[in-house]
C-alpha cells in the first residue's frame, strides 16, 4: 500500500487516512487499495501507525529538502571555485532575456577577474561560450537578435569556410 505524505490540505489528509485504515474501493465494488484492516490490522492500530507517518513526513519532507539543497549548494560552489569561467558563462547564458541580470553577472566576472568578450559575429554562438579564460558574448543576449538570426550568422561562416577551403584547393 502506498500513501503519499506531503503537506496537503485537511480535507484530503483525512481522505488519505480513511483510504490507509479501510481501504479504497471503485465504483464497482473492486478493492483498489486494501487498507490496514482488511490486511488485519485494528483501527486503533492502524490509526496510530497512520499518526507516526504524519509526524514523520512532517520532520522527513522539510529535512529531506534542506539535505538535497545542501548538496545542490555544495556543488555550485565547487563549479564556481574550481571551474568559474564555465560557471559563470552558464549563469550569465541561464539568465539570457534578464538584461539587468546579463548585466550583473558581466559586472561579476569582471570583479573575478573574468574577461567577457564582446559579441563578434566570426565567433559567437547564440550562447555564451567559454573561449579559453574567457567568456565570448552570446549573440542571443542582444536586444532583438533571435535564434533564427544566429542560426543563419552561423551558415553564413560555414559556407565562408568552404569558400576559403575550396580556393585555397584550387590556388594549389
Amino acid at each position: 500500500m502506498f500513501v503519499v505524505l506531503w503537506p496537503k490540505k485537511h480535507d484530503v489528509m483525512l481522505k488519505e487516512r480513511q483510504n490507509f485504515i479501510y481501504g479504497l474501493d471503485d465504483e464497482n465494488g473492486n478493492i483498489l487499495v486494501k487498507g490496514a484492516v482488511r490486511n488485519g490490522v485494528s483501527e486503533e492500530v492502524a490509526n496510530k501507525i497512520f499518526d507516526l507517518m504524519i509526524d514523520f513526513a512532517s520532520y522527513a519532507f522539510n529535512k529531506s529538502h534542506a539535505a538535497a539543497y545542501a548538496v545542490v549548494a555544495y556543488q555550485t560552489a565547487y563549479l564556481k571555485k574550481y571551474y568559474p569561467v564555465e560557471f559563470m558563462t552558464a549563469l550569465i547564458t541561464s539568465v539570457v532575456g534578464n538584461n539587468d541580470k546579463v548585466a550583473f553577472y558581466i559586472h561579476a566576472c569582471k570583479k573575478m577577474g573574468i574577461e567577457v568578450l564582446p559579441p563578434d559575429v566570426n565567433e559567437s554562438e547564440y550562447s555564451f561560450t567559454v573561449i579559453g579564460n574567457k567568456i565570448r558574448f552570446g549573440l542571443g543576449a542582444i536586444k532583438n537578435v533571435g535564434r533564427g538570426a544566429v542560426e543563419a550568422i552561423k551558415e553564413a561562416r560555414i559556407k565562408k569556410v568552404l569558400l576559403q577551403v575550396l580556393l585555397i584547393s584550387v590556388i594549389k
